[in-house]
């Protein structure tokens, strides 16, 4: 990253706003590990495998991951949309190094589920048809790229490692510690929801094996993603490299969702 230029180099850090960003990743810590009890708590009847609270929470998510935060830099020290770093890469501008980039974590994130994960069993084990794999893979990958890639991207790299490292006058202090906070602030619905079967750490992993993978997997997962952001500001490559995680693992869902 030494070659690499600042995100903001217009926008110094502005006042009490070490506190702003604690105060944004509480919260969203709270909302990925609640987001379903808030969803229960406004319509008790909603179904966790249907269309509709799919869509429900991929618009909580809008509002509480990327909304929010973006009106409060607004109004609280005038940040507009262009100051995120995102507002110039709305198509989807794949050089030819990032085309090798992308291409490269998609070959090795396969290669790594397939060999130490559950999230290639169901292909592993032929449990979808060639139609399902051929039309499922690439509408579940435009689902993520939005739904996960786009805010949680958002909020971790254009957002969180941009500001600390303005903060700390440091892109190597921004990663290292946006990943880290990337990756803790998976544990507690890893731990609470019991979500840890297609990481194999059980149906029902204890609080310090959640900590601990959330550290030891997603938080290296985020310093390359957050090393991937310093270098190139190519918002939508990070975007597309984080569907790409959740591609295979949540492939399962996504078919028997939508009824492909």
């Amino acid at each position: 990253t030494r070659s690499s230029d600042p995100i903001f180099t217009d926008k110094p850090d502005q006042k009490d706003e070490l506190l702003m960003i604690i105060l944004l990743v509480l919260l969203f810590t709270g909302f990925i590990t609640f987001y379903k009890d808030l969803l229960f708590l406004a319509h008790r009847e909603l179904n966790p495998g249907t269309p509709t609270f799919k869509l429900l929470t991929a618009g909580l998510k809008i509002i509480f991951i990327v909304v929010i935060p973006v009106l409060a830099y607004k109004f609280a020290y005038g940040f507009g949309l262009k100051d995120w770093g995102i507002s110039n890469r709305l198509a989807f501008p794949f050089s030819k190094n990032n085309l090798v980039i992308f291409l490269t974590f998609l070959i090795l994130i396969s290669l790594l589920q397939y060999f130490m994960s559950n999230g290639f069993k169901p292909v592993k084990e032929g449990e979808y048809s060639v139609y399902q794999l051929l039309v499922g893979i690439p509408l579940n990958f435009l689902w993520l790229l939005f739904t996960v890639g786009f805010v949680e991207e958002f909020f971790f790299r254009a957002f969180l490692q941009s500001r600390l490292s303005v903060l700390l006058h440091s892109q190597i202090g921004g990663i290292i510690i946006s990943a880290t906070i990337f990756g803790l602030a998976h544990a507690p619905g890893i731990y609470l929801r019991g979500s840890g079967v297609i990481a194999n750490l059980g149906a029902d992993p204890g609080l310090f094996l959640s900590i601990a993978y959330s550290f030891v997997a997603l938080s290296v997962a985020g310093f390359f993603l957050a090393v991937i952001w310093a270098r190139t500001k190519n918002f939508w490559l990070i975007a597309a490299i984080h569907a790409a995680v959740d591609l295979l693992p949540s492939l399962s869902e996504f078919i028997e969702l939508w009824g492909l």
